[in-house]
């Protein structure tokens, strides 16, 4: 559409590749026609016209559409691109003026962060105005109308009130410009501006009012609400780039033959930690760090980052995630987020979260554990245990105990972790999966009844799938315990304060003061940390450890 809504001619073909005068087979010979001067406005109108794939434009004119798209980029400034698609495209998507019934459709609500520039009518109202959503406040999720201007004529006695305490009625003034930029309410409640009045040949007065934006509950969208959609522009408009509007470019080459097969790649193991910016002083020195992975790291595409602006952005929160598809520069990138869709963001709204070869993973920086040996197979039997020899159970007021186990079914307990005492007594403290694969940490005292004092995952687990499973106990003081697996809290719970008073350093897959219940399968390598670890800080144990493995 032009500027005055009209529909914009097609851009001119050259003489002889009138409609229906094309050979489809000689689309393909067309040169690229000579240079034009730099897109302006109305260049852009027809552009982005017919950027719909518009299946009645001849296929040589359409060839001439694919060039004129090629020129945008470096004719165009990227605010001025963004700006056309948002209004100019987005309002010829709108349906044309016609029987309202054959235009309205059903809405789901959920999609309001996405309806700026649908057409709406007030279901409510009298007076059936109507207008169009002209912001969508997303964290509230409230929606702006803006009524379209109407236009009176002739304006009646009682159609409109002054607001402000003037005498009389506008339709009774004597000097019609007298009305302009005066305020008004009309007989069904809205209110507005006198933007223009004339008093027409035949005596009547002409008034076009310029109604008050309202605003709305974004729940009052859709098909029992307050507000029906009468058009909508294709939604995914409202955020993207021209660049994702490209006319097909001819048949899609055949896949390239899978290499021939060669040795397995090289285990790169676990990966290392990535800085985050709250760990620079200056944005610009995270940024020239950033950069310094992405060269190392195997470049932009395919990289995650994770949103850390307080603030919303068309629709992408603090704390979601995504992987980035197309890379412009820091200042504009696209990003397909995890459970929302693909959305331009910038980096000074995010954080590099992992890099595109997978070598490096933003996590929170843990402390250095106190202890980290040990592990191994174990089982079946007693005569094969797993041991982390010199492994002291701390005495902190608190301590937090992190591995990884894979465990076999056996119908029985199976103990990863077991310490005994100094002086064979009952006292132990041990680290297990039950007969049917839950996770539980537990105390003994000593005492001959009711001694064992044990935290279970609640609801049940089922650990003993052959399968690696990271684990996790901390434990305060108080004797309060939270247990981890695979980076999120699965029990909770409070046990005596005090730790058993006699037990051994030297931890063994077993439990020791029977030399039973043994693990069947692997134990990984033990970390103590004598501190108590954020649930962040035990999922940043969890990813940078990697998978275990012995010869």
């Amino acid at each position: 559409r032009s500027s005055t809504g009209a529909l914009a001619p097609p851009l001119a073909a050259p003489e002889g590749a009138a409609a229906g005068e094309e050979d489809e087979d000689d689309v393909d010979d067309l040169e690229e026609p000579p240079p034009l001067n730099p897109l302006g406005l109305e260049a852009a109108h027809q552009l982005l016209y017919h950027a719909v794939d518009d299946p009645t434009i001849p296929a040589r004119t359409r060839n001439f559409y694919r060039f004129a798209y090629n020129r945008i980029a470096p004719t165009a400034p990227e605010v001025n691109v963004l700006a056309i698609v948002r209004s100019c495209l987005a309002e010829y998507l709108l349906p044309s003026a016609g029987p309202e019934d054959t235009i309205a459709e059903a809405v789901d609500p959920s999609d309001v962060a996405r309806r700026v520039g649908a057409r709406v009518r007030q279901r409510d109202a009298p007076d059936s105005r109507v207008g169009s959503i002209v912001d969508v406040a997303h964290g509230t999720l409230q929606v702006t109308v803006q009524w379209w201007d109407t236009d009176l004529t002739p304006l009646e006695v009682g159609e409109l009130a002054y607001i402000e305490d003037l005498p009389g009625d506008p339709a009774e003034a004597p000097i019609p410009d007298e009305l302009v930029e005066v305020a008004v309410s009309s007989r069904h409640g809205r209110t507005g501006v006198i933007v223009a009045a004339e008093r027409l040949g035949s005596g009547a007065l002409y008034v076009r009012i310029h109604w008050d934006p309202v605003v709305f509950d974004a729940s009052t969208l859709g098909a029992d609400g307050q507000l029906e959609i009468l058009g909508s522009p294709d939604l995914r408009l409202a955020s993207r780039s021209i660049r994702d509007y490209v006319l097909p470019r001819g048949p899609t080459p055949p896949p390239t033959p899978p290499p021939e097969a060669q040795d397995a790649e090289e285990d790169l193991g676990p990966p290392e930690r990535l800085l985050g910016r709250a760990e620079f002083d200056e944005e610009e020195a995270y940024f020239k760090y950033v950069e310094q992975m992405f060269q190392r790291c195997g470049g932009q595409v395919g990289a995650k980052v994770l949103y850390t602006s307080d603030l919303p952005f068309c629709g992408v929160r603090k704390g979601m995630q995504g992987t980035i598809v197309v890379w412009s520069r820091m200042e504009q990138f696209q990003v397909r987020w995890k459970g929302f869709e693909e959305k331009y963001v910038n980096m000074w709204r995010c954080q590099l979260l992992e890099t595109a070869d997978k070598r490096f993973l933003w996590t929170e920086a843990t402390p250095e554990p106190e202890y980290c040996a040990g592990g191994g197979r174990s089982g079946p039997g007693a005569d094969a245990l797993a041991a982390h020899d010199a492994a002291e159970v701390p005495r902190a007021k608190a301590f937090t105990l992190v591995t990884k186990v894979r465990a076999r079914p056996t119908g029985g307990n199976q103990h990863f972790l077991g310490w005994g005492s100094t002086d064979r007594s009952r006292q132990a403290v041990d680290f297990r999966l039950t007969e049917k694969g839950n996770l539980e940490y537990g105390e003994h005292t000593g005492a001959i009844s009711q001694g064992w004092r044990v935290v279970k995952a609640t609801p049940s687990l089922k650990l003993a799938d052959r399968r690696w499973h990271s684990v996790a106990v901390v434990r305060l003081d108080t004797g309060f315990v939270w247990l981890y697996c695979d980076g999120e809290l699965v029990g909770q719970g409070c046990i005596t304060a005090d730790l058993p008073a006699r037990i051994a350093p030297g931890a063994k897959s077993c439990r020791r003061v029977k030399q039973d219940s043994v693990l069947c399968g692997e134990v990984g390598p033990l970390r103590i940390f004598r501190s108590e670890l954020t649930i962040g800080q035990v999922r940043a144990v969890h990813a940078l450890s990697g998978t275990p493995r012995f010869d």
